[in-house]
């Protein structure tokens, strides 16, 4: 599991995701019924992108965000 600390680091692992499944961006909004721009924009860390859309499109690909609990304040 990876600690992801900004919206770069989505942007990574959906980047690192998707190339390990063979997707071009195309491919992959197509997939996931977005614009190619979208995927773009989460792959790049934008932080405008709208959440619903990143958990939509990690999803496409079989990722999913999960927030836990830490021992910190």
């Amino acid at each position: 599991m990876s600690n992801i600390t900004s919206l770069k680091d989505v942007g990574k692992i959906l980047r690192a995701k998707r190339n390990e499944m063979g997707l071009s961006q195309q491919a992959l909004a197509i997939q996931a019924n977005v614009g190619n721009r979208i995927i773009g924009e989460i792959e790049a860390g934008k932080p405008t992108c709208q959440f619903d859309k990143v958990a939509h499109v990690m999803q496409q690909v079989g990722l999913q965000l999960r927030v836990v609990t830490t021992n910190q304040g």
